[in-house]
């Protein structure tokens, strides 16, 4: 998912996570050229799926006054990782208005009575609508999900600041885990070590699909450093010849003044 990725004295680290519910995923190679030809599209309710303060709108395209209210919602579940984060995880508008406008990608919308977006996320087995993630990993890690479209990713899942404590994250989790969970297959998430240390975000996950589906195993399958490399400032720069680098050894050599 699009998440703040924690900042740590070594850099920037990411990582994937896994949820695995009903049939165990293989594990051997197979080659893969294309998506499976009968990924599944997410059912869009007829009627919204409610909580005490909240109704859930799944779409698969949206747009008009809907999409205006969904960009806001992003923009503020979002906003911190513009300084958070060494990889640019927030998309500009134009990018955003071509996930809203993919019919691949089923979009989940937390929406209170006075219709404000409470949260989002973004959800799709047809692995080729997410740019950045590789269909091979999942074909050659679980043949047999992947090629029965069973293999699911969260491209984005954010609750707006003020909106944190009102149930919006329970209420996407806890219904993509109840849709997907019968079927049984994998389920993939971008996480932040930050999120991963100070609020345990796979561990809430499991906790809440557990609560409507059986055996969900978890694990973290991938992860991503970023690592920062300074040198001091001279206290007196000497700019007169310019100082070249030789590598044609292997060791980087000085040339030699005079």
């Amino acid at each position: 998912m699009p998440a703040s990725a924690a900042q740590t004295a070594a850099g920037v680290r990411t990582a994937a996570w896994v949820a695995q519910t009903g049939l165990s995923g293989g594990r051997g190679r197979r080659a893969v050229s294309a998506p499976p030809s009968h990924a599944r599209r997410i059912p869009a309710d007829t009627l919204p799926i409610m909580s005490e303060d909240l109704a859930l709108k799944v779409v698969h395209v949206v747009d008009g006054e809907l999409r205006e209210r969904a960009w806001d919602a992003y923009c503020d579940a979002f906003a911190e990782l513009r300084s958070a984060a060494i990889q640019r995880h927030v998309m500009t508008r134009t990018e955003f208005d071509e996930v809203m406008a993919d019919d691949r990608v089923a979009v989940y919308l937390a929406e209170r009575a006075d219709g404000v977006i409470a949260g989002i996320a973004t959800l799709a087995n047809d692995l080729t609508a997410m740019p950045l993630v590789s269909p091979e990993f999942f074909a050659a890690r679980w043949p047999e999900h992947y090629a029965a479209g069973r293999c699911w990713y969260i491209g984005l899942v954010g609750v707006r600041p003020s909106e944190q404590h009102g149930g919006a994250f329970q209420l996407i989790v806890g219904t993509v885990a109840a849709t997907l969970g019968p079927r049984g297959g994998v389920l993939v998430l971008d996480v932040p070590q930050r999120n991963m240390e100070g609020f345990h975000v796979p561990r809430a996950v499991k906790r809440i699909a557990d609560a409507v589906v059986a055996d969900v195993e978890y694990e973290m399958v991938d992860a991503q450093g970023y690592w920062a490399y300074t040198t001091p400032v001279p206290q007196a720069l000497d700019l007169r010849e310019p100082v070249g680098i030789d590598l044609r050894d292997g060791e980087p050599q000085r040339p030699r003044r005079g």
